[in-house]
């Protein structure tokens, strides 16, 4: 029989810094903070993707578990990530170069990652 359980809510606005590793509350999926701005974070996944989250709704959806290193090496994996899914992106709009968004946030993690 399968439980399905949530985890505990351990999560600030104040307490988000670079390089944490985030996991979903309900589905368990973890992010990587590649981006801390005033009200927004920028979450790389596993496969990449970059997502822009505004930091009150983070500490509702995500959590912090200690068995996770949070150090802001992670940064530096997660714009190699974000790259590596860009640059394989064969959608129709990333092709014709009207897909800017990514670039954008791109930019913004590159910056944290030197």
């Amino acid at each position: 029989m399968f439980h399905h359980f949530i985890l505990d809510a351990n999560l600030s606005i104040h307490s988000i810094r670079l390089g944490d590793i985030l996991t979903h509350r309900s589905n368990l999926q973890k992010q990587i903070v590649a981006h801390v701005d005033h009200k927004y974070l920028l979450l790389v996944d596993d496969e990449g993707r970059i997502s822009r989250i505004r930091k009150a709704k983070a500490v509702t959806r995500y959590c912090r578990r200690s068995c996770d290193m949070h150090t802001p090496i992670n940064v530096r994996k997660a714009l190699l990530r974000a790259v590596d899914a860009l640059s394989n992106d064969n959608r129709l709009l990333t092709l014709l170069g009207l897909r800017v968004g990514s670039e954008m946030y791109l930019d913004q993690i590159e910056c944290n990652a030197v």
